[in-house]
């Protein structure tokens, strides 16, 4: 059965689409033979799954195993490496590979594992990037910035210092300023990838309580060697070897029961 979808956009959250009968969703994202080269050596093989709505997808597997080139093939970075992309990614219908990728990246942010703070003050790392896509009017522009500053809980801790250098933040608070930055450009998708390896405890819980928020409004997959975050906050998880998925489910499911041996070892591994 057709169902009408309308989309529109408001000040802190992601394109919201609003079905005609009232509820709301937000982008699945849906991947399709997915196989990733870098010249001759083949990093993804054939990549099929589904990343749902409204929830957070924890992608997990030792290192090498293709984590981070998967999340970097949703967002198409993989070209600018000399990286070669065949399949299909759909972002609620559409192919992302058929799209501009400049445009693209306006709806599917990415946040590396290192933070990095532009060299200006707090606020200008956000007004900076809406000036460049957007035309708001002053009154406004400060108002999206206390309000990206509040969703990633960080407007509290640096409302008295917004004009001070970005570079004095703490690491938990560059990347939450750098989640912020990216939440300014109005985002459907937000890919993470291993944002609080180099965080205390403190700086990567006040990560996951911001992370549980913004999935309500956005599709979240993030790249984590922390089983224990993965079981904390992913709703699905994909567990991944060799460029392969080898097994995904619930977080639950995948944790408690899992059917392959390469999952049995990794988390035997993981937690031994």
């Amino acid at each position: 059965m057709f169902i009408e979808i309308i989309t529109y956009r408001v000040v802190g959250c992601s394109n919201i689409k609003i079905r005609k009968d009232g509820s709301l969703t937000v982008a699945n994202i849906i991947v399709k033979n997915l196989n990733v080269f870098y010249g001759k050596k083949q990093v993804l093989k054939n990549i099929d799954t589904k990343i749902n709505s409204g929830r957070i997808t924890a992608i997990i597997g030792q290192s090498g195993c293709g984590k981070s080139t998967f999340l970097k093939s949703i967002n198409r970075i993989v070209e600018e490496e000399n990286g070669r992309i065949n399949g299909h990614i759909y972002l609620d219908e559409e192919d992302i590979l058929k799209e501009d990728s400049q445009i693209l990246r306006r709806k599917i942010g990415l946040v590396f594992q290192q933070p990095e703070a532009f060299p200006m003050s707090i606020e200008k790392n956000l007004s900076y990037i809406m000036n460049y896509h957007f035309n708001y009017k002053k009154l406004e522009l400060k108002e999206r910035i206390k309000t990206y500053l509040q969703m990633v809980g960080l407007y509290g801790e640096v409302k008295e210092e917004l004009s001070n250098p970005a570079k004095n933040l703490s690491g938990g608070q560059k990347q939450r300023l750098a989640i912020a930055r990216c939440l300014c450009l109005n985002p459907e998708v937000l890919l993470l990838d291993e944002p609080c390896s180099a965080l205390d405890l403190k700086n990567t819980l006040d990560i996951e309580k911001m992370l549980l928020e913004l999935k309500k409004k956005y599709t979240i997959v993030l790249v984590t060697h922390n089983l224990s975050q993965a079981k904390r906050i992913a709703d699905d998880v994909i567990f991944m070897s060799e460029g392969e998925i080898v097994e995904e489910g619930s977080s639950k499911d995948i944790f408690s029961q899992p059917k392959s041996r390469k999952m049995r070892e990794y988390i035997e591994y993981m937690e031994g």
